[in-house]
């Protein structure tokens, strides 16, 4: 008898799935973010605008009152009003910031993977005028590892800025 493969949803499919796990947004600061990512421990990374930033939950939280296993926030991090999330193929992290509550210049931040909790900071930072980057909202990566960013700054239609790796 042939037993079937069943392989894992991958980070992006569990990021756009809906469970019936929830948050308390008042306990993990969840507010004014964008669409959870999660690293390849299945670990769930949430961004927090309202407080410049990233909590992130053990893979196998449980629903309600969950405190976070550790927080991304500080002087430190460069990261000013969070938004997107997600993760390059080897685990680095990639934060895009709107900028918009603060004034600051938008932005994409990346820290190493593992970083450690707290006020740390990025390994390199992705802004200017050349980067085409105007109220960066989610970003993603497609297998050959190019980050793919969706603005919504421009005009009000989102369009999408290509970052080879």
């Amino acid at each position: 008898m042939m037993v079937p493969q069943v392989s894992r949803p991958t980070r992006n499919q569990l990021a756009r799935t809906s469970e019936s796990r929830t948050l308390d947004p008042f306990l993990t600061m969840e507010y004014r973010g964008g669409f959870p990512a999660f690293d390849s421990d299945y670990n769930m990374y949430i961004t927090n605008a309202g407080n410049s930033s990233v909590t992130v939950y053990a893979a196998n939280w449980t629903a309600g009152n969950t405190a976070p296993t550790k927080t991304l926030s500080g002087n430190n991090t460069g990261l000013n009003d969070p938004y997107g999330v997600a993760f390059d193929s080897d685990d680095n992290m990639h934060i895009t910031n709107t900028g918009i509550y603060t004034n600051v210049a938008a932005s994409v931040t990346v820290y190493a993977a593992g970083w450690a909790d707290g006020n740390t900071a990025p390994t390199k930072t992705l802004s200017g005028n050349n980067t085409g980057l105007s109220f960066p909202g989610g970003v993603e990566f497609d297998s050959d590892d190019n980050m793919y960013i969706v603005n919504f700054g421009n005009s009000g239609v989102g369009s999408v800025t290509v970052h080879g790796s």
